[in-house]
């Protein structure tokens, strides 16, 4: 990649958006998060918002009160606790109303009997959202709430790469380039794809004469970065059999591939506001170059269209459960 350097670095740069997608959704786990996240919401939809935790805003501030008979009960064919759930019909009339309403609400267990009078709880100057006191005015409780972890797993993985990609997005706009050189490289003890994983960090030079370093993680090793990770690995204790395998490595690869001056170097990225904030290439969009005046440029703009087909689906279809739900 070219490096431009001096008045050819104008910022801020515009960037491509289909690198901008390719950030913000190009990685497996965040494809994996989009399908995790979009089938537990589906499947859970209908039971959450059949559920307390979603009628719960309906009896924020004052709470009036009627009294009314209690018109039918019937199982439901749920349970909670091994214990039957029963709804619970009823009327009551509002004071300063001449029309009865009829509600629902729902018990654990056996609750009262047919024409006996119960004490009706409601939203002041909302009575369509009521319950008789003491039940609950949802077939299932705020423990269905717990099953939310799995949609919340899949968005953690979905925000981690989205909160990735923006930072990807402000290096490309904002960032000065600069030349980072490897210091060290370690087994992170992870398989991607069969491949393991390594992380690396490079040393590097800002604007304002500091040095900085910058993390990232690659499956993707040059050669003289093998070196490097088997020379740490090496440092560590380990069974005699598998230094001897590791020096023998680090011998062939370096007689294979001759030192050269830039094997340890990569391209990295840094706010001049706050060098702190850097990355990489290798951790971010790789299929972009900068051109001699410093424009990005996206080499593979499928790459980021095919990425954003799943999110634009999944988020197509919660629209539209969300939507089914609230109109019926």
């Amino acid at each position: 990649m070219m490096i431009p350097t001096g008045n050819s670095i104008s910022v801020p740069r515009p960037v491509p958006f289909t690198l901008c997608l390719q950030a913000l959704f190009d990685n497996s786990f965040s494809q994996f998060g989009w399908l995790f996240f979009g089938f537990s919401f589906l499947l859970l939809s209908w039971p959450l918002f059949h559920s307390e935790a979603a009628n719960a805003w309906k009896y924020i501030g004052p709470l009036s009160t009627a009294s009314g008979p209690i018109t039918a009960i019937r199982k439901t064919g749920a349970s909670e606790n091994e214990h039957p759930i029963y709804a619970v019909e009823y009327t009551f009339t509002p004071p300063g109303q001449v029309q009865p309403l009829t509600g629902i609400s729902y018990s654990t267990g056996e609750y009262g009997e047919k024409g006996e009078t119960v004490t009706v709880e409601f939203r002041a100057g909302h009575p369509q959202y009521s319950r008789i006191r003491g039940l609950r005015s949802a077939e299932l409780g705020w423990p269905i709430l717990i099953f939310l972890i799995m949609p919340a797993t899949g968005l953690a993985l979905v925000l981690g790469k989205i909160v990735k990609g923006l930072r990807a997005i402000r290096l490309m706009r904002y960032g000065l380039p600069a030349q980072g050189t490897l210091v060290s490289a370690k087994d992170a003890g992870i398989m991607v794809q069969h491949q393991q994983l390594y992380r690396l960090q490079f040393r590097f030079s800002a604007q304002d004469g500091r040095q900085y370093l910058v993390k990232c993680a690659t499956c993707d090793l040059k050669p003289a970065w093998q070196i490097v990770a088997y020379e740490t690995a090496l440092k560590s204790k380990m069974m005699d059999w598998r230094k001897n395998a590791l020096t023998n490595a680090v011998t062939a690869l370096r007689t294979q591939h001759p030192p050269q001056p830039d094997d340890l170097v990569e391209t990295v990225y840094y706010l001049p506001d706050n060098p702190n904030i850097a990355a990489s290439t290798l951790d971010f969009c790789r299929s972009f170059y900068m051109d001699a005046q410093g424009m990005i440029h996206d080499n593979t703009p499928g790459r980021g269209i095919r990425a954003a087909i799943l999110p634009t689906l999944v988020l197509i279809g919660l629209c539209c459960v969300i939507r089914f739900l609230l109109t019926h």
